[in-house]
């Protein structure tokens, strides 16, 4: 009996058979498998049938392109919605920083006034400061001497006679209210009377004087004199003085003998020091809104005074400053008056230290002078009119800025968020910084 060979599929097992299997025939790209069904043979065992079964519909994988062509257009219009928000949110939250620095241009100064305690609307407000302090140094000392040495310190002569000048000769005698006689030890000429916007001004001038004796007795503070030569004349209360420093140094006794080069050495480097804490003192003392301009001060000194014993001694020196002090704003319009040559508007001084104050004459109440040199001058910026010409613009634009605003010598400008091209149309939305770069001190 010939064998027949039979698939027979095992309990839980799969065939080959069961693997599906494209239809090839049809031109539709149709994926047919094959359902695996058991029928029993002739000799009792059961026999694979496959029969033909379309399980997945026509159009089916195109029906999955149309799915990801709509998911993909979808995703499209929401980027174009976030891309659009982006942008307003942009717009919205847009605003800029416009730094600039104003120009400083050095020109010559020479402006004129008149100062008073009590000033007119076209003067200067003026006040004096005065006051005294001492600085002392050690050095070697020699052997002990008897000393005469007779007070001196500064007094101001006033010509309030005549607009005529006045000469006084050397050894001209001045008395001091308590008596005492000082004398000066050059002739000098008193400048006669002014007259400065319709008010007299005395004239003056400020000389040193010498005790007529030596001693302590003479030692004096400020005082008032008189001119013993002019008694019984009409220039006896016309032509008077007033001391504009205490008068000291007088001294009779003993005292440490100092080389003569190791003291003058010391006294010189006691006057330095003592000149410069004068002014720094002055300038923390005077108000805020006043200015110290160099020449505006006068600092006497009294003679040295000497002390110690042994290899030591202590030299002193007392000096005193009579500062005359302005107030800045209105040193600022009389400056801005003269009218400076600049290729801006006047905006200010940027510092006082390269100018120079000459006193023609001054009194406890009024000066006469001028203000001359070289100074550099800050421009005026119109911050307004700057806003105007940035708003709106491209940030490569506000380069123009410096070269059509000749009060700025530099610009730069900062936009947020950074990718915007363009400054706000809102000015209230642009900054506007001013920096300040000094070329002084």
């Amino acid at each position: 009996m010939k064998n027949k060979f039979f698939d027979v599929v095992p309990p839980d097992k799969r065939s080959i058979r069961n693997i599906t299997i494209p239809d090839r025939s049809s031109g539709r790209g149709e994926v047919h498998h094959h359902t695996h069904n058991q029928h029993p043979a002739s000799d009792g065992t059961k026999a694979e049938v496959f029969t033909k079964n379309t399980s997945i519909p026509d159009g089916y994988f195109s029906s999955i392109g149309n799915k990801h062509k709509g998911s993909l257009l979808k995703f499209i219009f929401v980027l174009i919605i976030i891309l659009i928000a982006s942008v307003g949110a942009s717009f919205a939250l847009l605003k800029a920083e416009v730094t600039i620095v104003p120009a400083v241009v050095e020109t010559d100064i020479n402006a004129k006034f008149v100062g008073s305690t009590n000033p007119a609307p076209n003067e200067v407000t003026f006040d004096t400061i005065t006051y005294s302090t001492d600085m002392s140094a050690q050095v070697a000392a020699g052997a002990m001497q008897n000393v005469s040495r007779k007070a001196s310190g500064k007094i101001v002569i006033y010509n309030n006679f005549s607009t005529a000048p006045q000469t006084l000769v050397k050894n001209t005698r001045f008395q001091a209210t308590s008596g005492k006689i000082y004398r000066i030890d050059k002739a000098v000429n008193v400048p006669g009377i002014k007259t400065v916007s319709g008010k007299k001004v005395p004239g003056s001038i400020e000389v040193s004087v010498y005790s007529d004796e030596a001693g302590e007795s003479y030692n004096s503070k400020e005082t008032d004199f008189t001119i013993p030569g002019f008694a019984n004349t009409d220039k006896f209360k016309s032509i008077f003085a007033r001391s504009s420093s205490p008068i000291t140094g007088g001294f009779v006794g003993v005292e440490k003998v100092i080389d003569e080069a190791v003291s003058a050495k010391a006294v010189s480097q006691i006057r330095t020091d003592l000149e410069k804490k004068l002014i720094e003192d002055t300038k923390v003392r005077m108000p805020p809104e006043f200015i110290l301009i160099p020449g505006s001060t006068v600092v006497s000194y009294s003679d040295k005074s000497v002390s110690g014993t042994g290899e030591q001694a202590t030299i002193s020196i007392t000096a005193t400053i009579k500062a005359s002090i302005l107030k800045k704003s209105d040193i600022e319009r009389i400056i801005q008056n003269s009218k400076p040559v600049l290729p801006f508007e006047y905006g200010r001084v940027e510092s006082y230290d390269t100018l120079f104050l000459t006193i023609d004459s001054i009194t406890d109440t009024s000066l006469v002078g001028s203000i001359s040199g070289k100074a550099n001058i800050i421009s005026s910026v119109d911050v307004v009119k700057v806003t105007e010409f940035v708003k709106g613009q491209r940030k490569s634009q506000v380069r123009s800025l410096v070269d059509t605003h000749p009060e700025l010598s530099r610009a730069s400008v900062t936009i947020s968020p950074l990718w915007m091209p363009m400054l706000p149309s809102d000015p209230a939305k642009i900054t506007i910084i001013t920096e300040e770069t000094q070329l002084t001190n």
